[in-house]
């Protein structure tokens, strides 16, 4: 990946210098020092997108994301303040409320994070945008789930399931797939599963088939069938890293979601280097990302690197220090800092 990379920031090297006055190459040549773990180099790009074309909102937007990648939180609320006061179409308005629900859940504020999301869709909606706003509703099953809010995915799929027709019929298997596993029924997660796939196999989308893979390895986990876990959350992140594109951008969320599970399942497994590796590679680009920090501590504490898990619960902590009352992400990291400090030497 590495030097695809190089190589795809050559090319966006050339576009600027005979395009100087537009920000899409700045913000690609962002995206990809982002991807290699260099934030300040990142921010500099973004604000060069910036102020090459100040009225667009994707540079601040990707500021703000990059703020809350170095724990700068309030750097952060003040791109997206700056993206909302230019923010005058409908689309820009949404790709405001999108990032605001998902620094939210990030943040521990599941049921913020569904407010956000739902303004993001009624906007989509108003700009004539309704399938999109489908589909970004259908893959947000479960931030609905970390906010209690169940029953508001099994409305939605029951209004929406007679609007898609052959070819795309398959498409509500997202959400039916993801409440089912959710549910815990997990022969039925497995069905539509495999009408997603077969779905997405048929329409020539390989571009997303990570999702279903994704969904089999967590499957397999809850059956306790840990290696073919494994098996599937790796091939999952394969498939996303295949297409540059969208490794780099539309895939990044996906992409820490994978990781994230793979570290949960290594640590199942007892297998703390596993999950360690998993973690710091989102850790390479987002240094302050607070469940992958907690996944390191519990992995660190479980070599015995009893200091470097204290520095993540640290971090994983200030990312939740505004959490919801009873977010359980936070009680884990409370009860993790409270048993290494019990085992301390007196």
């Amino acid at each position: 990946v590495r030097a695809e990379l190089d190589q795809a920031a050559a090319v966006f090297e050339v576009y600027h210098e005979r395009r100087p006055n537009t920000y899409i190459p700045l913000v690609a040549l962002g995206d990809i020092a982002t991807r290699q773990g260099e934030l300040e180099a990142a921010a500099r790009w973004y604000r060069k997108g910036n102020l090459a074309q100040p009225e667009m909102v994707t540079p601040l937007i990707r500021l703000a994301e990059n703020a809350a990648r170095r724990g700068d939180y309030d750097g952060a609320e003040v791109a997206l303040e700056e993206a909302e006061l230019v923010a005058l179409a409908l689309r820009q308005q949404a790709v405001v409320a999108e990032m605001r629900s998902r620094l939210a859940s990030l943040t521990g504020s599941p049921n913020d994070a569904v407010d956000h999301l739902e303004h993001q869709f009624s906007l989509l909606v108003q700009n004539g945008e309704t399938f999109d706003a489908w589909i970004d509703q259908l893959r947000a099953t479960q931030l609905y789930a970390n906010a209690g809010r169940l029953d508001d995915v099994r409305r939605f799929l029951e209004e929406i399931q007679v609007e898609f027709q052959p070819p795309i019929d398959f498409i509500p298997s997202i959400g039916y797939m993801l409440l089912a596993l959710f549910e815990g029924d997990l022969e039925a997660a497995e069905v539509h599963c495999d009408r997603l796939e077969q779905g997405l196999i048929d329409l020539n989308r390989p571009d997303m088939l990570h999702m279903t893979s994704l969904t089999r390895g967590l499957i397999e986990r809850d059956r306790g069938h840990l290696e073919e876990a494994g098996t599937f959350l790796g091939k999952a992140t394969e498939q996303l890293d295949s297409s540059i594109q969208q490794a780099l951008t539309d895939g990044s969320v996906d992409r820490e979601t994978i990781l994230i599970e793979t570290a949960k399942t290594a640590l199942v497994r007892e297998r703390p280097e596993e999950a360690l590796e998993a973690a710091d590679e989102i850790r390479l680009s987002w240094p302050h990302h607070p469940e992958a920090n907690l996944l390191a501590a519990r992995a660190e504490a479980a070599l015995g690197d009893v200091a470097a898990a204290r520095k993540s619960l640290d971090r994983a902590r200030t990312g939740w220090a505004n959490a919801e009352a009873g977010f359980a992400l936070l009680a884990q990291a409370e009860a993790l800092t409270t048993q290494l400090e019990a085992e301390a030497p007196r």
